[in-house]
């Protein structure tokens, strides 16, 4: 099939560049035209061929439900990006294709393709043999690519729309979900523990109760629903759990 030629509207840049990694990242998508201005997009719109476009609702240039209503009479396919839900059936009366939740996840943004373009299945490309073991970022929304291995990754933590990228060396910020930097890391290696917290399960020094003890002095606790499936993948690796079963020593001396 064609590339398909995008334009994105966010008055909001950092969730504009939310948009544009996706879509930059995919050989099935062009940027026809990025902007914060609604205006301007809409003079590009009425004089540019567009396949698909992709807009934010609260903006205070325009209102991203009345660009709606105009790009329908263009009879131009709309996608509503926004981080207000009850917008959702708003953008339903002005024919939008679907509604993603900001900030825009890859899989949540590819499922809205497919409703116009079923081939379209999945945002993930193959990655060169060079990047094998690698997490590529735009940190903090900035311009610069940051490329940290993954083993040396000890936890990713979740504060409001940002991820946390806990190395042995340093944070890094991304305007991301960890459900998005989950999907790009190697799930043998990686477990999510907790609605906020994922860890690299070779960085585990031990596990007490319901916290996890890595190495560099992290504690992070595991969430109630995630605790026996988390728990039993240990227990089963134990040398000597069957063994201890009825035994309430821990002296570890073996009978």
């Amino acid at each position: 099939m064609d590339v398909l030629k995008l334009v994105l509207i966010d008055d909001d840049p950092q969730g504009l560049q939310v948009l544009e990694k996706i879509v930059g990242d995919s050989v099935y998508f062009e940027i026809a035209f990025s902007t914060t201005e609604p205006h301007m997009a809409l003079d590009y719109i009425r004089s540019h061929p567009v396949d698909v476009i992709i807009t934010d609702i609260l903006m205070d240039k325009m209102h991203g439900i009345h660009l709606a209503s105009i790009v329908d009479t263009l009879k131009i396919p709309l996608i509503i990006c926004s981080a207000y839900p009850a917008y959702a059936y708003d953008g339903y009366q002005v024919n939008a294709i679907d509604f993603i939740r900001k900030p825009a996840d890859p899989a949540k943004f590819f499922k809205a393709i497919g409703k116009l373009y079923p081939d379209i299945k999945t945002s993930k490309e193959k990655d060169p043999p060079y990047l094998s073991g690698m997490l590529v970022i735009n940190e903090n929304g900035s311009a610069t690519i940051t490329m940290i291995r993954c083993d040396n990754i000890s936890l990713i933590s979740v504060d409001g729309n940002y991820v946390h990228i806990q190395t042995s060396s340093k944070k890094h910020t991304v305007l991301i979900s960890l459900t998005t930097v989950m999907e790009r890391l190697p799930p043998d290696k990686f477990y999510r523990i907790h609605r906020s917290y994922a860890i690299n399960l070779e960085k585990i020094l031990k596990i007490k109760g319901e916290m996890v003890h890595l190495d560099g002095g992290y504690e992070i606790p595991v969430g109630s629903t995630y605790y026996e499936k988390f728990y039993k993948i240990f227990k089963n690796m134990s040398i000597n759990s069957s063994r201890n079963k009825g035994n309430n020593s821990d002296s570890g001396i073996l009978p």
